[in-house]
């Protein structure tokens, strides 16, 4: 192990399913703890995800529907995990939480004198939420989880912008470690690109892309649709390919320039990525915004709004554009379209940029804090 300590880490998440981001983190993060020397356990109510490297400890509920159907549609710490979970912590160095589990941790570092690190990754302003279930969930996450965060031995988020969504006396305790995006990066070269696009029926066309939740409002996903019918009313060199997880995206009435494709296997996403010409975003808010960083790591300009996250992310002129209207965002997105020397220029500056975002550089950052963290209440 050449003098690496070893510790017993216990990553404590909701679930572990394809398609979202927070699963995606904890999987990754997980693997790279394991690849560190430490023994991993990944702690969950239900998993689709394989296994990367690291042990499963799955806490299984009740078959009651109405209280299933409740926790699987609400973000929140599901009460009955808490019980079972508490037991299976008792063997473990360390604990870390993911959103939304952050009350089983502060249980463990009351009951069970566990060090605990949480990882956070920000609450949607109330602004950007459409509904007042929306609205009444932000508010209890950040009750909820404010007082859980005063239990933390240390706190993790995933840009200066979530730090900065906590009071000053968590923030204080909290450390910046952003995501890695390599593994969304493909080296299929220029003939591979183009018979990705070909096999989508794009070939002559630019293509665009973007990422998101269907099912959340504010990730923009019908505008992108919006602003492809104004863009086609005028031009028929473009065409939208949108992605991602959720089954009302059949509620989506599109236009024949956007294709929506749901729960596709990463190397598609991947290919998709590294073929496509520009990657937008009409998201209102992120605490990070992961795929919008691997278009830049594919090699690709951005277009995007200037909100959460994004100005840490993306160098507005240089790697894209970070806008503020939906009218400037259709100029910028249909200014990369005509200049082809600017798309390839902002898109050799998006991969320069994109590569301190990686997983090594995040799992040392863990690695030292986990560490720290056992060592202060040994």
């Amino acid at each position: 192990m050449n003098g690496m300590v070893t510790l017993k880490i216990a990553m404590l998440t909701e679930s572990m399913l394809i398609g979202y981001g927070i699963s995606e983190v904890a999987d990754l993060l997980s693997k790279e703890m394991v690849d560190l020397g430490h023994e991993v356990t990944m702690i969950t109510g239900r998993t689709e995800l394989p296994l990367n490297g690291y042990k499963v400890a799955k806490l299984d509920l009740p078959s009651l529907r109405l209280f299933n159907d409740y926790w699987s549609s609400h973000f929140a710490t599901d009460l009955r995990l808490a019980i079972p979970a508490m037991r299976a912590l008792k063997d473990f160095d360390i604990l870390i939480t993911f959103d939304p589990m952050h009350l089983v941790g502060a249980l463990a570092k009351v009951v069970l004198k566990l060090p605990v690190i949480m990882y956070y990754f920000g609450i949607p302003p109330i602004a950007v939420l459409s509904s007042l279930s929306r609205r009444t969930e932000a508010l209890r996450q950040r009750l909820f989880w404010h007082s859980s965060f005063r239990f933390a031995d240390y706190l993790m988020t995933n840009s200066e912008h979530s730090k900065g969504l906590l009071p000053r006396n968590l923030s204080e305790k909290a450390v910046v470690n952003y995501h890695g995006i390599d593994h969304l990066t493909s080296k299929i070269d220029n003939v591979h690109q183009d018979k990705f696009k070909k096999d989508l029926m794009v070939s002559e066309k630019k293509l665009i892309l973007s990422i998101g939740r269907f099912s959340t409002p504010y990730k923009g996903m019908r505008d992108i649709i919006e602003i492809s019918r104004k863009l086609n009313a005028r031009r028929k060199d473009v065409a939208f390919v949108l992605l991602g997880r959720n089954s009302s995206a059949g509620s989506f009435e599109t236009p024949r320039s956007v294709r929506i494709m749901t729960n596709v296997p990463r190397k598609f996403l991947t290919e998709c990525l590294a073929s496509c010409d520009i990657y937008c975003s009409t998201s209102f808010w992120e605490g990070f915004n992961m795929p919008l960083v691997a278009a830049e790591a594919n090699g690709k300009p951005v277009v995007a709004f200037n909100v959460g996250a994004h100005s840490e992310v993306v160098a507005n002129g240089e790697t894209g554009f970070l806008v503020g209207t939906f009218r400037e965002f259709e100029d910028r997105l249909e200014a990369l379209i005509e200049d082809d020397a600017m798309r390839k220029r902002m898109g050799e500056r998006a991969l320069q940029r994109a590569s301190i975002f990686n997983w090594k550089t995040c799992g040392k950052r863990v690695d030292k804090l986990i560490k720290k963290a056992a060592s202060s209440n040994a």
